[in-house]
């Protein structure tokens, strides 16, 4: 194939990714679920001199922040973050298919195979499900795949300078999202088991690599211990176990392949013989053909540490369950990766015509496949301009009466809702969480009903937007539990939740409550201990001013 011919094919796929995501978004705009009013909110923050800062007023530190700057750059324009993200994420589809489609037509030998590879590749459905919302995933795939595509030919031709490039774009996947850093260690371990010369240059190439992968990110951590006092924000305690996490993990997974009428037990079953075939293919390719371990080696590895580390930290921390969208930075090198021992397999055979047989076989079998992923795009692109693309921005919320009845009744500065996200989206100004039972990040109680109803008088009121079935925010206190500091007075009421506006008089007012002749002994036993350490230590005593 002509290098003129292959950069035809490569802009024709471009141009379609672009133009699926645009008509995908055509109807109600990007989806903008609740993380989505942290990259907006930040972006905003920037445009108008305040900084990070999220939705509420509060620094930015939950992610990285390459995506809020990269929003905020065409805010200085006039142009609003959403708007931006539509446009940013389109080009963001076509050009992680693009490079995808690039590396299709560089490796792989048979031409059959490869144009149902380019099908493949067009036809990421976990891709094309973050392209049309306002998240961070669409610009991570693409810094993965850079890294990936460049640690590979690094590999296979050497040159320091690909080693370069893909440090360089591993530290923007980190700067882009916290999960870069299994990237980091993945590209590490490969620089280490499958880098050129000595092991001594190998330990220092794969120190070199991770150093400058990491200190970008480093120093937005260290600014985030300053003004928060963490590095990542408050993260919740895991309340889901490994086996749980592994069950939706391979449910994820292999709702990429296989129809979701599939029983549990059938998709586990065809999940581990495509597994251990595609292993016991990847080894006798390896035995005979070192060129193929070296382009597929960055993304064995990544495929394997990416999801690892996922596990391992949800077993630490609480985020959202498996999804295809936490794993959508996997599927393309895993279909790079499966067509690359397709691929390989054709050229097993040592005659020429079971060489062509393999590959027609295995490209009548891929086109079959094919058409899951077809009907799965149509389905979602017809959803998403009838209903819109998820989140707080779609049909059911553009259209529903309480959005509106939150707009007319939510006048002051900083309204407070167990979705502050939404609020904060539909009014765009500042937005509060609701009082909380407990702490989103310990067991423990922060008893914050009595600070809410002093912050309610000193506001002279406010409101209150509940909406219902909401998950995630179980720690806040329902609209019940408040009404006993706060005489909650209901504005307007829908299915999907409650405008309520707020005040405080005489009967809701918090009274302490009385100590009990426990509480009254601690305390008598701390004051006589204080007056004791007082007498033997008078130097600790300050002087009155």
């Amino acid at each position: 194939m002509s290098s003129r011919t292959r950069a035809l094919i490569l802009l024709v796929v471009a141009v379609a990714g672009v133009a699926v995501i645009i008509t995908a978004t055509w109807s109600y705009g990007p989806g903008q679920p609740r993380d989505s009013a942290w990259y907006i909110s930040a972006a905003r923050g920037l445009c108008s001199g305040d900084g990070f800062v999220k939705y509420d007023g509060e620094p930015f530190s939950d992610y990285p922040p390459l995506l809020p700057a990269l929003l905020a750059a065409f805010g200085f324009l006039g142009v609003e973050p959403a708007v931006t993200a539509r446009f940013a994420n389109a080009v963001f589809y076509a050009a992680a298919v693009t490079i995808a489609a690039g590396w299709v037509l560089r490796e792989m030998k048979s031409s059959a195979l490869a144009v149902t590879g380019l099908v493949a590749v067009f036809l990421a459905i976990p891709l094309l499900r973050v392209s049309v919302q306002v998240v961070s995933e669409p610009l991570f795939v693409v810094c993965v795949l850079l890294c990936l595509v460049s640690m590979g030919r690094y590999l296979r031709d050497g040159g320091a300078r690909w080693i370069g490039l893909s440090a360089a774009f591993a530290s923007l996947a980190c700067l882009t999202r916290y999960a870069g850093l299994p990237l980091v260690l993945s590209s590490g371990l490969v620089l280490l088991a499958g880098g050129r010369g000595s092991l001594t240059r190998r330990i220092r190439q794969a120190i070199a690599f991770v150093f400058i992968s990491c200190v970008p990110t480093g120093l937005w951590l260290v600014r985030n211990h300053v003004v928060t006092g963490q590095l990542t924000g408050p993260r919740p305690a895991a309340v889901r176990d490994l086996a749980t996490n592994l069950e939706l993990t391979v449910e994820t997974v292999s709702a990429w392949v296989l129809p979701r009428p599939l029983a549990p037990t059938w998709r586990f079953a065809l999940l581990g013989v495509a597994a251990v075939f595609l292993a016991v293919a990847l080894v006798t390719l390896v035995r005979r053909r070192r060129h193929t371990l070296a382009s597929v080696m960055p993304m064995l590895a990544f495929a394997v540490v990416y999801p690892a580390s996922l596990l391992i930290s949800a077993r630490v921390v609480r985020f959202a369950p498996p999804s295809p969208r936490i794993y959508s930075p996997l599927y393309l090198p895993l279909v790079l990766l499966a067509l690359a021992v397709a691929d390989g397999t054709c050229q097993l055979p040592a005659r020429a015509w079971m060489r062509k047989g393999v590959a027609a076989v295995l490209t009548v079998l891929l086109a079959l496949w094919l058409v899951y992923p077809a009907a799965r795009a149509v389905y979602f692109v017809r959803g998403y301009l009838r209903d819109g693309a998820g989140g707080f921005t779609n049909r059911k919320w553009l259209n529903s009466g309480l959005v509106q009845a939150v707009r007319r009744s939510a006048r002051e500065d900083a309204p407070h809702s167990n979705e502050p996200e939404a609020l904060y989206l539909w009014l765009g100004r500042r937005a509060r969480l609701a009082p909380r039972r407990v702490a989103a990040t310990s067991p423990g109680r922060p008893n914050e009903l009595e600070a809410f109803q002093g912050l309610v008088v000193r506001e002279g009121g406010g409101t209150l937007l509940w909406l219902a079935d909401r998950p995630g925010r179980e720690y806040c206190y329902t609209p019940e539990e408040i009404a006993r500091v706060v005489r909650l007075a209901p504005v307007a009421s829908f299915p999907e939740g409650t405008v309520y506006r707020m005040a405080v008089d005489e009967e809701t007012r918090v009274k302490p409550e009385p100590a009990s002749a426990t509480h009254k002994l601690f305390s008598l036993t701390n004051a006589i201990t204080s007056s004791r350490s007082a007498v033997a230590s008078p130097t600790h005593v300050s002087a009155a001013p």
